[in-house]
């Protein structure tokens, strides 16, 4: 058995050794057809030992793949573009598939992965593909661009191949080079619309290069003309429905507009998980989250068993439906089944900062010992990149043990002994911020204004005074002296900078204390504040600023109070009180899915029947 490979190349330099290294070993022929290369595309080729034909292009993918195909000798044909290549891990397994599964079928269906080399070699989507086939002359490819495969005689006969078993990547699609490649189609497709304008074929294709040029209008016309058609492709039917939704979304498409194509994506493939993952994120940024996890369940049940020919793309964005799932739980005040998913997240993508803060959020008020241990079951503390990682994203969030342990166990490695204010303030070492020279205390000014504030002795830092800027000056002294001049709107920023400083080093007291300073301030400026206090979790502090702020009489914004103060009490798992608060809002006409459904879940914490129905 021989096997032939065959490429189209024009200034490839940059791809073509990666493609022809991962078949060399396997082919006994290498066809190499240019199409006018002005780079080292022939020269590298030749080193591979490619027979080189040149052929003139004439804006037709079709005619200069039959014409490789016309200069393959080989029983079998591996054709791939450029900017693909044979993964190394199943490359060898050629040969043996075609002996095990080729006789009696044409060729084969193989698992395809897209991957932004620009971006780390994320994963951008996945589909399936026909790369190997039996040389034939009955086989032949059609169409200008988005060419395929034929026979002139009948049905193809493909045969599909586990990824497990062969696994092809495709690098055309990273982000640095769509939008050039989405051009070039739409010349070739629309003048071959105007030679054939009855050719439904090209509806999809101009839907995905508008798409990916981001013209979205035109995306979801072709897209629509082409579910229109009622055809199906064996492998990815489900594209023109994907682009539709995706370019909707793109453009802020209200709910009903997403969920009609939604539904009749589900409708036209019931199996497939990715529709219903989509209808989850729909419900959730609705407010609607039984709804959404409903939609979530079903994603994951029909994953679990899925194995049709039609492309999945699930699996490229399990992680967005996991943060989302992961915030959900959140709100459900379900902390074990939030931190059970964001640790799921991080088992395969061990950096993401989407999923590492929420995970660390809900699991830092833990015994640090505990916290640590937990977190060495994710990282390697004797690798570098592992401890920069956690360093970097435990900083923002909370200066104390945990962040100490860290920062000790980087300083060991690499063998660092200098100091700064933060390794001080992670180790607690508060009062040692005098011994701080005048430039490093005016370098890391927020962080030497903590230190000022956690020493909790003014006579100990009022000569440091002079080295901060005036409304940290401002604010120290009216932190320390209750005499002190009041707090204006031009300190109001400052101010704010300093408790986000404050959240991170977990002291109570030391918090409290500074919130009552928010009385200096406007009562816009407050309700500022009392936000940034919920956002960052610190509820017992920012109710008790939201009822100072419900003392008053308000013109606006009463409704918008009361449903913060019940927010509050369920985070806090006071849902008697919560539900007064979501009451009383709603008696002043707050009607939303998100209220709803927090007094659904507060009443079912209680105890109390409510009556729910969840559709999907």
């Amino acid at each position: 058995m021989q096997i032939s490979a065959c490429v189209i190349v024009k200034n490839e330099a940059k791809n073509i050794s990666t493609c022809l290294e991962s078949v060399q070993k396997i082919v006994q022929q290498i066809i190499v057809v240019d199409t006018g290369s002005t780079d080292d595309t022939v020269d590298l080729v030749k080193k591979y030992g490619a027979e080189v034909y040149h052929y003139e292009w004439n804006n037709d993918f079709s005619a200069v793949k039959n014409f490789a195909l016309g200069k393959a000798k080989g029983d079998w044909v591996i054709f791939l573009d450029a900017d693909e290549y044979i993964s190394a891990e199943t490359a060898g397994n050629v040969p043996n598939i075609i002996k095990q599964y080729g006789k009696g079928c044409d060729g084969f269906i193989t698992h395809m992965s897209n991957i932004d080399i620009d971006d780390d070699n994320r994963l951008i989507d996945e589909f399936f593909i026909t790369r190997i086939f039996r040389r034939d002359p009955n086989l032949c490819f059609a169409g200008t661009v988005h060419e395929y495969l034929m026979h002139k005689n009948r049905k193809n006969r493909w045969y599909k191949i586990e990824r497990s078993e062969l696994e092809l990547l495709h690098t055309g699609y990273s982000s640095g080079r769509v939008r050039s490649k989405c051009e070039r189609n739409l010349k070739i497709l629309h003048k071959q619309l105007t030679n054939d304008p009855n050719n439904v074929d090209l509806y999809r294709y101009l839907a995905d290069a508008y798409y990916g040029i981001e013209d979205y209008d035109q995306a979801i016309k072709y897209a629509r003309q082409d579910l229109a058609t009622g055809r199906k492709e064996i492998s990815y039917a489900s594209r023109s429905y994907r682009v539709l939704l995706n370019s909707l979304q793109r453009q802020g498409a209200d709910f009903a507009s997403q969920e009609e194509v939604i539904q009749e994506s589900i409708k036209a493939f019931p199996l497939l998980p990715d529709f219903y993952a989509e209808y989850g994120v729909l419900f959730f940024n609705q407010g609607q989250y039984d709804k959404a996890e409903e939609a979530f369940g079903r994603a994951f049940a029909l994953d679990a068993v899925y194995d049709d020919m039609e492309t999945s793309l699930f699996h490229s964005k399990v992680g967005l439906t996991y943060l989302v799932l992961g915030k959900l739980y959140e709100y459900k005040n379900d902390y074990a089944k939030a931190i059970e998913v964001y640790q799921k997240i991080l088992a395969d993508d061990k950096y993401l900062i989407n999923a590492f803060s929420p995970l660390y959020q809900l699991i830092c008020e833990e015994d640090p010992v505990y916290c640590i241990a937990f977190l060495n079951s994710l990282y390697d503390k004797t690798k570098k990149m592992d401890l920069e990682f956690l360093i970097a994203n435990i900083q923002p969030l909370q200066r104390g043990k945990i962040l100490a342990y860290y920062m000790q166990a980087y300083k060991k490695l690499v063998k660092e002994k200098n100091i700064d204010v933060l390794a001080l303030i992670a180790a607690g070492n508060y009062s040692k911020i005098q011994v701080l020279s005048a430039g490093q205390l005016q370098a890391d000014q927020e962080f030497a204004v903590l230190s000022a504030m956690l020493i909790k002795d003014y006579k100990q830092i009022e000569n440091l005074l002079p080295y901060f800027l005036s409304d940290y000056q401002k604010i120290i002294v009216r932190f320390y002296q209750a005499e002190a001049p009041m707090l204006s709107s031009k300190e109001f920023a400052a101010y704010q900078e300093i408790l986000l400083q404050l959240f991170q080093v977990k002291e109570p007291l030391v918090l409290q204390q500074y919130v009552k300073l928010a009385m200096d301030f406007s009562l816009i400026e407050r309700l500022a504040i009392a936000k940034t206090l919920k956002n960052n979790g610190y509820y017992f502090v920012a109710v008790e600023l939201y009822k100072n702020i419900l003392s008053f009489e308000l013109v606006n914004g009463k409704m918008e109070v009361l449903y913060e103060l019940g927010y509050c009490y369920y985070r806090l798992q006071d849902y008697n009180l919560a539900l007064q608060f979501f009451e009383e809002a709603k008696q002043l006409g707050m009607n939303n899915n998100e209220i709803d459904g927090f007094i659904i879940w507060s009443n079912e914490a209680l105890g109390n029947k409510v009556e729910q129905v969840v559709e999907v």
